[in-house]
């Protein structure tokens, strides 16, 4: 376990990182983070198998918080930073007595593989422009 924790807005987010303990103790560990008061738990593991092992067993010993976890391996972990970034702008305020809510919802995979590809053009380009004129 290698717990990290990040706070945007008021939400508070842990990452355990599942390396070397076993299945229980993972979910040991996500139990902790809510009493803790952690809002949300990514569990991150390298090998899929455990991963879906550990979901099985988090999702059995903890039924009211399933909502609040998340599983996912490391090649999924920027998209499912974009999602937690996106929810934790969402805003609930009052003005001149009305409530006003706004949502922020996360990109699919695919607007977000071209957005990043996009950046990515253009950020070559510019690095080739600055190298021409040297």
């Amino acid at each position: 376990m290698i717990p990290e924790e990040t706070k945007k807005g008021e939400r508070l987010s842990a990452f355990e990182i599942s390396v070397t303990n076993p299945v229980q103790k993972e979910v040991q560990h996500i139990r902790n983070c809510f009493r803790a008061g952690i809002h949300e738990v990514v569990m991150v593991c390298l090998e899929p198998a455990k991963l879906s092992a550990i979901r099985e067993a988090a999702m059995g010993a903890l039924p009211n918080d399933t909502e609040r976890i998340s599983f996912c391996l490391p090649a999924e972990l920027s998209e499912k930073l974009m999602a937690l970034a996106a929810k934790s702008k969402s805003t609930d305020t009052v003005i001149h007595g009305r409530r006003t809510k706004v949502e922020y919802q996360s990109l699919s995979p695919e607007e977000t593989e071209r957005r990043r590809q996009a950046l990515a053009q253009v950020a070559a380009g510019s690095i080739k422009k600055i190298k021409g004129k040297k």
